[in-house]
């Protein structure tokens, strides 16, 4: 920073603070507004109180004394010559002009420092008017300059600019665009200037620039394509890995007499639930067993509460830690639970239905679910009151749904088995409880206490 910007920029600013030409604004009223009674009133008007330096700095841009409390320099503000402050306005405004212009010569001494340390290729990327009428204008005694070539804007009125330059002065030039690759990766293309005194130069150095860009063109398509094998490549081995694990839980269910067996692990396709989280496809899985605890439909009439305060979901919990082992009603084979891994959400689903038995080919089932926003943790309230319907196939080792609630829109999902559950069983109790209505509101009142 020169001197004098550091002079003016000292007049400016002090303690800090800008020139205001209305600091009444901020004095409280004096004399005290008054009562008919000739006391002062107990609610006077408010004004924005300001900091001591704001105070300090109204007197000295009016070369009024700076010490003292803020009371003293609120006097010396309110009693100070009025008529000065337009004049002082005009003299900042004036010093900011002065500012202005010094930070501009100091802009254009550099950026002259940088043209001279630079070579005509990067002159011609600053200014290449302004190269071209050095470089080729009056060049006397120096015999005739090899031809450049420099990339230029695209725009038309560049363009044209350029040309009648060049024809201005005499000097061969050929423009030509070639194809390129943007910053982010897409496909465009470059347009390039081709300048020099001998027409024959400046056209074999537009081949060489063409031969040149098209090569590199070439390299990066190769290098994609190269890249998009190995993705291939890595997508068929995964996939061969899922169709080996599918066909060998494919055979343990063919070698199974009478019904199906659905348990087991699942991997789960869904694009807009892989994406949800928006970092990058997430593996999506789900758990399948039979359950050992009774699956309650939910009421289809408003909830009611018995004497002791209890909801229907209570007494549907609590009726749940009965199994199917002491209920011979109960059809284990139709009771199914999956704790399921959807990236957004996660919990777990209670399966009702008929499996398949034989060689059925396939059997439709329902489910409803409970789970937790992956985000912030919290109960998806009400997702147990929607039945959603699951379709098994191939012996049950393919699957396709669709799942939904408050917390994603309806969409469609498919799944393969990708290891056999041997026709395991478990309780869903404890899970579909903790993932209730009741604990929701206990969580609600933790997270604001």
């Amino acid at each position: 920073m020169s001197s004098e910007l550091d002079r003016i920029n000292k007049r400016l600013s002090h303690y800090g603070e800008r020139y205001d030409s209305n600091p009444d604004a901020y004095v409280p009223v004096f004399p005290p507004l008054m009562t008919k009674a000739g006391k002062p009133r107990v609610h006077q008007p408010q004004v924005q109180k300001r900091t001591k330096a704001y105070w300090q700095a109204r007197c000295s841009f009016r070369n009024l004394k700076g010490t003292g409390s803020v009371e003293d320099l609120q006097v010396r503000i309110r009693t100070r010559n009025k008529a000065r402050d337009a004049e002082i306005a005009a003299e900042l405004t004036e010093l900011e002009r002065k500012r202005d212009e010094e930070y501009k010569r100091i802009d254009h001494l550099r950026d002259e420092e940088v043209w001279r340390n630079s070579s005509a290729a990067e002159q011609a990327q600053i200014d290449p008017e302004r190269m071209i009428k050095l470089r080729y204008a009056g060049q006397t005694g120096m015999g005739p300059l090899g031809p450049l070539a420099f990339t230029v804007d695209p725009y038309t009125a560049a363009r044209t600019r350029i040309k009648a330059l060049c024809a201005e002065l005499g000097v061969k030039q050929q423009f030509v665009e070639t194809p390129a690759f943007g910053g982010l990766g897409e496909e465009g293309y470059q347009c390039w200037f081709v300048v020099g005194h001998n027409a024959a130069d400046v056209s074999q150095r537009v081949t060489e620039v063409a031969k040149e860009a098209h090569r590199m063109y070439a390299a990066v398509v190769q290098q994609r394509q190269a890249a998009a094998r190995a993705r291939e490549t890595q997508e068929r081995a995964r996939q061969d890995a899922i169709d080996a694990r599918l066909n060998a839980a494919l055979g343990t269910a063919s070698t199974r007499q009478g019904a199906w067996d659905i348990t087991g692990t699942w991997k789960i396709e869904c694009k807009y639930l892989a994406e949800y989280l928006s970092r990058g496809p997430a593996d999506l899985s789900m758990v399948i067993s039979r359950d050992t605890a009774k699956h309650n439909s939910p009421s289809p009439v408003a909830r009611s509460y018995d004497e002791e305060g209890r909801s229907e979901e209570d007494e549907e919990d609590e009726g749940d830690e009965e199994g199917f082992e002491n209920d011979p009603t109960s059809h284990a084979d139709q009771r199914h639970f999956a704790s399921f891994d959807f990236s957004a959400i996660e919990g777990i689903m209670r399966i009702d239905g008929s499996v398949g038995i034989d060689d059925q080919p396939e059997c439709a089932m329902t489910y409803r679910w409970r789970g937790r926003e992956c985000g912030e943790s919290v109960i998806a309230v009400g997702s147990d009151k929607q039945h959603y319907s699951l379709n098994f196939s191939e012996r049950g080792t393919k699957l396709s749904g669709m799942f939904g609630g408050d917390l994603v829109p309806r969409v469609d999902f498919t799944g393969v088995k990708m290891e056999s559950g041997g026709d395991r069983q478990g309780s869903s109790e404890y899970k579909w409880k903790a993932l209730s209505e009741r604990n929701y509101h206990r969580e609600s009142v933790s997270r604001w206490h």
